[in-house]
């Protein structure tokens, strides 16, 4: 449920289970966060037929953390693409103490928990897809973020609401792009230098998964 800061633009990289993706997101106001992804995901559609999909994000900061130590933010992810990542969510965060960090939230749609996905390929792509928002199966998720002791390393564990229905081959006539053998994953954060880090997962007990992330803004000089 955390802001980045005013005007903060993000790209992140990243590899798991046959998808690569891109994503820039863009701190438009205070409050406000918009993301736009670009995945390639490897024999989505059979052996030799790769999916191209572009997907954008938004979140809203209903309640920042200065009040009462608790940030709460509403979401839509791929609301207009083709839904392959479709879902909602409602996520509180606070801070416990000066290195440990804890989440938690309710999904629908990717994030409901559920064998049966309803934003699945809803769209050609290009229009909102409203009439499927916050309905259907909830899912909830959590997870945390603790400083370590090594400077600039930073430990992360989740308990992840999304099936990966898709990808799993549930809902296609093509074998499974991975093993979903766990909801919890895991990795390591490093701050390379001030404003990139490296990260490494241990996704759903089976994958592992690669990301790099760089971020630059306006306002603070270089």
């Amino acid at each position: 449920a955390e802001m980045m800061p005013d005007a903060e633009l993000s790209f992140t990289t990243s590899n798991f289970g046959k998808a690569q993706k891109t994503t820039l997101t863009f701190q438009v106001f205070p409050r406000l966060t918009g993301s736009f992804r670009y995945s390639k995901i490897k024999d989505f559609l059979g052996p030799d037929k790769d999916v191209f999909d572009r997907s954008f994000d938004i979140a809203y900061q209903v309640l920042t953390p200065e009040r009462n130590g608790i940030a709460l933010a509403v979401g839509l992810r791929d609301f207009m693409g083709t839904g392959i990542y479709a879902g909602e969510y409602i996520v509180a965060t606070t801070s416990l103490g000066d290195n440990l960090k804890l989440s938690g939230g309710a999904g629908w749609g990717r994030l409901s928990d559920s064998n049966s996905v309803h934003t699945y390929f809803a769209q050609n792509g290009g229009v909102p897809n409203a009439g499927s928002w916050f309905r259907g199966p909830v899912g909830f998720f959590g997870g945390l973020e603790w400083q370590t002791p090594i400077d600039r390393l930073t430990f992360k564990a989740e308990y992840s609401s999304d099936r990966y229905i898709p990808e799993t081959g549930a809902q296609r006539n093509s074998p499974a792009l991975f093993d979903r053998n766990s909801q919890f994953n895991f990795g390591l954060d490093y701050k390379l230098w001030q404003n990139s880090s490296l990260g490494f997962y241990y996704m759903y007990g089976s994958e592992l998964g690669l990301k790099f992330s760089t971020n630059i803004n306006p306002k603070r000089p270089i």
